[in-house]
C-alpha cells in the first residue's frame, strides 16, 4: 500500500513546518490530535511518503483555537487569610466563555464543597470576603461556568485563620496578666461582674482549653505561639491575644 506524510503550517510552509505524521496508509483518512498552536493561518499539506513533490495543501487558511485553560494566580498556596477580611482572588484563562465560578474546599474538593461566586465575569478579578471557617487545608478552584471540566485548583493549601476579633473598648473592664506568659495566665475584674466562662483558641480558632477555674488558664503544656483568649461574664466578653513563650 502507498503511505502518506501528513504536514501542518502557519505560514504556508514558508518556515514554519510541523509533522503530523511521517508515514500513514493512504486510505483517505487520519485521526489528528490537534495541538495547542493557536493560528489564524494554518494549512494542511499531504504528500506521498516516498516522494515529497507528489503533494496537496489546503485551499485556504483555516484556524487553530487555543485549548480553553483557567490558571488559578492567587491565592495558589501558602498564603495566611483570616475570616473576616477580603482578599483579591486572581487568575488568567485563555478561550473559555464569559463567565467563571469560584469556589473553596477544606478538603480537596472530596467532600467538602463551598461556593464562593456561581457566575461572575472572566475578567481576572474577584474580590473574596473570608469566611470564619478556619482550616490549614483550603483550596480554591475557578471553572468556565459553563463548563465545570474547564477549570483550575490552587497549587498548595491555603490557611484560613479564624475571625476572632480583639475588643480592645472592653479589655480595660479587666486585667489580664503576663502577656506574654511562659505558662500562667491569670485574670483579674476590676468591678463586682462575674466570669462566667473562660476558651483558649489557637489560630484557626479552634477551642483548645476550657478553664476549669474562671481567673487562671495554665498554658505551660502549650507549644509557644499565639493564641486567643475568649472571656464571657454576665453582660459582656472580651478576646484577648494571648503569647506563649
Amino acid at each position: 500500500l502507498f503511505r502518506s506524510k501528513i504536514e501542518y503550517s502557519k505560514d504556508g510552509f514558508s518556515s514554519d513546518t510541523n509533522t503530523i505524521t511521517t508515514s500513514t496508509t493512504d486510505d483517505g483518512s487520519y485521526d489528528w490530535t490537534i495541538p495547542n498552536d493557536p493560528s489564524s493561518t494554518v494549512t494542511v499539506r499531504i504528500s506521498d511518503a516516498a516522494d515529497a513533490t507528489v503533494n496537496d495543501v489546503s485551499d485556504a487558511n483555516f484556524t487553530l483555537e487555543a485549548t480553553p485553560s483557567i490558571t488559578v494566580t492567587y491565592p495558589n498556596g501558602g498564603e495566611t487569610l483570616t475570616g473576616g477580611s477580603t482578599a483579591t482572588i486572581t487568575w488568567t484563562s485563555v478561550n473559555i466563555s464569559a463567565n467563571v465560578k469560584i469556589e473553596y474546599s477544606k478538603d480537596g474538593f472530596v467532600s467538602d464543597t463551598n461556593t464562593i461566586v456561581a457566575s461572575t465575569t472572566d475578567d481576572g478579578s474577584y474580590d473574596w470576603t473570608i469566611p470564619n471557617d478556619p482550616s490549614s487545608t483550603v483550596t480554591v478552584r475557578i471553572s468556565d461556568a459553563s463548563d465545570a471540566s474547564i477549570n483550575d485548583v490552587s497549587d498548595a493549601d491555603i490557611t484560613i485563620l479564624s475571625g476572632l476579633s480583639i475588643d480592645e473598648n472592653t479589655i480595660e473592664s479587666m486585667r489580664i496578666y503576663p502577656n506574654p506568659t511562659k505558662g500562667m495566665i491569670y485574670i483579674e475584674t476590676v468591678d463586682t461582674e462575674e466570669i462566667i466562662s473562660v476558651k483558649l483558641y489557637d489560630l484557626l480558632g479552634k477551642v483548645i482549653m476550657v478553664s476549669e477555674t474562671n481567673n487562671t488558664v495554665d498554658l505551660k503544656y502549650l507549644p509557644s505561639g499565639i493564641y486567643f483568649i475568649k472571656i464571657k461574664t454576665q453582660n459582656n466578653h472580651i478576646v484577648r491575644r494571648i503569647i506563649k513563650d
